[in-house]
């Protein structure tokens, strides 16, 4: 089913330049279409939808259901997942600190591994779609979030290893709090230097 989508302001100024460019081109009898100089799969490579389409949900440049299927979810590894909006575990999987900044991706893709984020970039890359990335959903601007987008959950990717070299350096993963890091310093007796909040991501919010 479409996403409702609420547009932000900078999204209006994106339209505007589109339809001053497809303006720009019927007045000069330029016929608009794919050229050696557009990217495969991008936005501007879709001839028979007319000069432009924006990928959102409910547009007919977004990707079909096999494509999902093919290029996406059967490229990831077997332990990742991906929810839509009508899944029981949507909104577990889609939960913001700040309540006022919700938002409602596409979908949201459970990474597992470094190889699970590549496919995504990938097939938004591909098909022009907006990424955007959570670790803890610590942001309280909503900028790990996005209504419409593809959104890549590296929270299950939270392991922390003690570097055995004796260097008292732990390797983290993307999906780490800061306090995964605290409870594996203290294993080793080491206190890590960082921000005093515990949930904050250490890779980013």
């Amino acid at each position: 089913e479409p996403v409702a989508l609420s547009w932000e302001e900078g999204d209006f100024d994106v339209i505007r330049d589109l339809l001053r460019r497809s303006e720009a081109a019927a007045d000069m009898e330029v016929e608009v279409g794919v050229s050696d100089d557009v990217p495969a799969g991008s936005d501007l490579d879709q001839p028979a939808l007319g000069a432009y389409c924006i990928p959102t949900p409910d547009s007919t440049c977004w990707p079909s259901k096999d494509a999902w299927k093919d290029e996406l979810i059967e490229m990831l590894s077997v332990n990742a997942t991906t929810v839509l909006p009508y899944h029981v575990g949507y909104a577990q999987s889609n939960v913001m600190r700040n309540a006022q900044m919700a938002s409602y991706p596409a979908t949201i893709v459970n990474v597992m591994t470094a190889e699970d984020v590549q496919v995504c970039m990938g097939f938004a890359s591909k098909y022009g779609i907006r990424v955007t990335v959570k670790t803890t959903g610590h942001d309280y601007d909503g900028r790990s979030n996005g209504d419409g987008s593809l959104n890549i959950n590296l929270s299950a990717m939270d392991w922390t290893t003690m570097v055995g070299d004796g260097s008292d350096q732990i390797r983290v993963g993307p999906g780490c709090a800061w306090n995964d890091v605290y409870l594996e310093g203290a294993k080793w007796g080491l206190a890590p230097v960082s921000g005093y909040d515990h949930t904050v991501g250490v890779s980013g919010l």
